[in-house]
């Protein structure tokens, strides 16, 4: 049986987008069937993330407009990454202005929120019907209706901060009015962009543990320090298959092995 997995933030600039891909490849990599969808219309990344070298028909948004279903719209990434086909599919917004602006206008509308709704409730279970083990939902910021539909269809949420009063303050806010009000189900919480000073001093580490799983009233999967190398690659590559023992990829494997569990 699937599971449906949305990653979520409160703001922009957390690096969900860089989690949730290095997880998919992650899970993909641990020989699990993985479907990777960017439901951030208002921004796509994925495509820049991914840079696919092949060529396809669909976007998530045709599927979003009804032109195609989910599954024509999955691009299979399998062979980019040495693995066997139909490991990693990814379904990529378009990124061009027009048709984000498309989209936001679609999104506006009560019909087009009632139609989206009802793609994501049924299409997922499509997906995973078809043999999909993982299908991971990196959403839009905030309180944006796609967000709010990948929230209320998912099985388990992951939840990605960063250590600042301001992002912390929201994500506090955003779990007493969103997640508390809506969700009944398990949230996993990834501090990201941590200060590098945890790295020589565990200690502090811990403590800052203790203090955000306080505030947030969630214990921490994972607290994964700002890396100096990875700013400066400047979001480029996948860092779990680029170097694999990179504490970085070595923190998305403990995020992988509690959604094994």
């Amino acid at each position: 049986m699937g599971e449906v997995i949305t990653v979520h933030s409160f703001k922009g600039g957390s690096g969900k987008t860089v989690v949730a891909s290095n997880l998919a490849l992650a899970l993909a990599m641990k020989k699990h069937n993985v479907a990777l969808l960017d439901f951030d219309f208002k921004a796509p990344s994925l495509f820049t993330v991914f840079r696919p070298k092949k060529e396809f028909e669909f976007w998530l948004n045709d599927w979003s407009s009804g032109s195609c279903s989910i599954l024509e719209s999955l691009v299979d990434l399998s062979d980019h990454f040495g693995l066997p086909e139909k490991r990693l599919q990814v379904g990529f917004a378009d990124p061009k202005g027009e048709s984000i602006k498309k989209s936001l206008q679609e999104h506006l509308t009560p019909e087009g929120q009632a139609s989206f709704y009802q793609h994501v409730i049924g299409d997922l279970s499509n997906l995973i019907r078809s043999g999909v083990e993982f299908v991971l939902l990196d959403t839009s910021p905030g309180f944006s209706y796609t967000s709010l539909a990948a929230i209320l269809s998912c099985d388990r949420l992951l939840l990605v901060t960063k250590t600042d009063d301001l992002d912390l303050t929201g994500t506090t806010e955003l779990i007493k009015t969103v997640y508390d009000a809506i969700l009944k189900k398990k949230i996993i919480l990834v501090v990201n962009h941590a200060p590098p000073q945890i790295l020589l001093n565990p200690g502090e580490g811990e403590k800052l543990k203790e203090e955000i799983t306080l505030m947030l009233n969630l214990k921490i999967t994972a607290l994964i320090p700002c890396y100096c190398d990875l700013v400066a690659a400047r979001g480029r590559g996948l860092i779990v298959h680029d170097n694999p023992e990179h504490g970085f990829s070595k923190n998305i494997g403990a995020i992988a092995e509690r959604f094994e569990q």
